[in-house]
């Protein structure tokens, strides 16, 4: 919650957070995935997230705060798109 309220402030966003069970969530993602034809949330993300495993006991490698960078970045922040099937997967052109 408290990443996505920080993005939320930073870029002035009016969205409200809603928390679904970790089911729905995912039928509602394919969904919309069907809809941008991209993956929007699997599985494994789902199971990922419930078990805490994006949360590192490590300090933080970076040297620049998500506050700063969001604060520089505020006025681009979520305006595009970013496939994740075009980010990672390219069609294979021509035989191989």
């Amino acid at each position: 919650d408290e990443l996505i309220r920080l993005i939320a402030a930073t870029v002035r966003s009016r969205a409200r957070l809603v928390h679904v069970p970790p089911r729905p969530a995912l039928f509602l993602s394919g969904l919309l995935g069907l809809m941008l034809r991209d993956v929007v949330l699997t599985r494994d993300e789902i199971l990922g997230l419930a078990a805490d495993l994006l949360i590192s006991g490590s300090p933080p490698r970076g040297r620049t705060r998500l506050s700063e960078w969001l604060d520089r970045n505020a006025p681009t922040v979520g305006t595009g798109y970013a496939s994740e099937l075009k980010r990672h997967y390219r069609p294979l052109t021509g035989p191989r």
